[in-house]
């Protein structure tokens, strides 16, 4: 494990990896990765100081912005699971 996380890529991932290496060898201008890549001199200014780990997404092990609370998320599958009774315009859940 390193700070960019795992080493295992994804093919995006690796796609990147061989378009900022290509840049890095200078067998590729910055300007013809920028029409590939997002960020071309962020991500290579990472991939000159760590290497190729840096090209991982550093978001990969971390909960997205709006994911919703695990004790919430129970607490509503536990309800959508009870039996209810439809009358009218409302539900009543059915006592056990």
């Amino acid at each position: 494990m390193t700070a960019y996380g795992s080493e295992c890529f994804t093919m995006n991932e690796v796609n990147r990896l061989k378009v900022i290496q290509r840049v890095h060898d200078h067998t590729l201008l910055q300007r013809e990765a920028a029409r590939l890549l997002e960020q071309v001199q962020r991500v290579l200014r990472r991939y000159r100081e760590h290497g190729a780990a840096s090209v991982v997404s550093v978001r990969r092990e971390h909960p997205g912005n709006n994911r919703i609370p695990d004790d919430l998320r129970c607490a509503a599958l536990h309800l959508n699971r009870q039996p209810c009774l439809v009358s009218g315009s409302r539900a009543e859940v059915l006592p056990d």
